[in-house]
């Protein structure tokens, strides 16, 4: 809103990593409308071509590309996923990771948030990112159905912040990803020698608003 500075304005559309190109400058008169009715909002609707920018997400145990793993039941163990970093990350408007554990695992906690490369084994990261600051953690349960039973499940969000967005941004490797660390035991839901899955999921939104999503 251009308030009562009447005139006429040259607009230029900012550089954005996943714009391929900016529209052309152009002028706008202030006010519009007419002399009894001016009229000093100003919208302006850009039509750009936007780099396709896909985010994966994968989930190990224990340590990274092991799939599955035996354990006792209430024996602690980590849960590793693993989310790429598109290249505007430093500007997109949400970086989300979410899972909803299945009903014969509890989880415990021990979230740790870091940037790492792709190829380097659990815990071996470039940095970590501080709670609070880099990014925010939400838990809460779930009820699910499972053969007309109901549960109460587990569930965690990880949303990185302006900050965290910008510092995992900022963290110089050849292929990094995020990855969240946490806890977890199987309950007395579980059978012996049964499959129990898991499943993490992204949400993403680059800086001008195009979705994006993923189920490892």
């Amino acid at each position: 809103n251009f308030g009562t500075v009447d005139g006429v304005y040259l607009v230029k559309e900012r550089n954005n990593s996943v714009i391929v190109k900016p529209i052309d400058p152009f002028f706008v008169a202030v006010p519009g409308g007419d002399i009894e009715n001016p009229d000093y909002a100003v919208n302006v609707y850009p039509k750009n071509a936007v780099i396709k920018e896909d985010v994966d997400i994968e989930k190990d145990v224990i340590e990274i590309d092991q799939d599955e793993e035996t354990l006792d039941l209430n024996k602690l163990h980590t849960w590793i996923i693993q989310a790429t970093i598109p290249s505007g990350l430093a500007d997109v408007q949400k970086y989300e990771i979410s899972d909803t554990l299945d009903y014969r695992l509890d989880f415990k906690g021990n979230v740790v948030v870091t940037v790492s490369e792709k190829t380097a084994a659990a815990h071996e990261d470039l940095t970590i990112l501080e709670a609070g600051t880099d990014y925010i953690l939400t838990t809460g349960k779930e009820t699910v159905a499972v053969e007309e039973k109901s549960y109460e499940v587990d569930r965690f969000v990880v949303s990185l912040t302006a900050e965290g967005m910008k510092k995992a941004a900022a963290v110089k490797g050849t292929e990094p990803e995020v990855r969240v660390y946490f806890d977890a035991v199987i309950n007395s839901n579980a059978e012996l020698a049964e499959e129990i899955p898991n499943r993490a999921h992204i949400d993403y939104t680059n800086s001008v608003g195009t979705d994006y999503e993923d189920d490892s």
